[in-house]
């Protein structure tokens, strides 16, 4: 069985994907693994892709001129996020992109205190808009009331 998020695993280092780059083959690695790679190969034109063994063109500029696959860097960042939300942790915070337990320059709240808030923020939008439905619902009503008496006067003869 697959591992969740194996997906967005560098094939090199076997980590999530750190500014992933596209080859031509259409395989991606990590900037740094590609410089790795590149090094390794002991050519500055030349290259074998670590997955399919396809030669790919070293670009003038090196690797960090290859394209970025920015759907992977989301994918790994999304992953991040949810796999924080999904902890077991009574605390999230969603500024600190390294799990930091530091927190220099926000402040941090307990999850069940942030959901109650929201909770209660929720409960009186909820009550506005069930107001408002109430009240649309009426004049519905009395639109109907008043169609019904056009037609009823519109029938009749003249």
């Amino acid at each position: 069985m697959e591992k969740p998020f194996s997906h967005i695993t560098c094939g090199v280092c076997s980590k999530p994907y750190n500014d992933p780059r596209i080859l031509s083959c259409l395989h991606s690695f990590c900037l740094q693994c590609l410089h790795h790679e590149i090094e390794k190969s002991g050519s500055q034109q030349m290259f074998q892709c670590p997955i399919c063994e396809q030669n790919t063109s070293i670009p003038v500029g090196g690797a960090s001129v290859l394209p970025q696959n920015l759907h992977l860097g989301f994918e790994v960042e999304v992953a991040g996020y949810m796999s924080k939300m999904t902890s077991n942790s009574d605390v999230a915070c969603d500024q600190c992109a390294e799990g930091s337990i530091t927190h220099k320059s926000h402040s941090v709240k307990e999850i069940s205190t942030v959901a109650k808030t929201h909770q209660i923020e929720i409960s009186g939008a909820l009550e506005d808009a069930n107001e408002v439905v109430t009240k649309l619902t009426g004049a519905i009503d009395e639109n109907k009331r008043m169609i019904e008496q056009v037609d009823v006067v519109t029938q009749q003869p003249v």
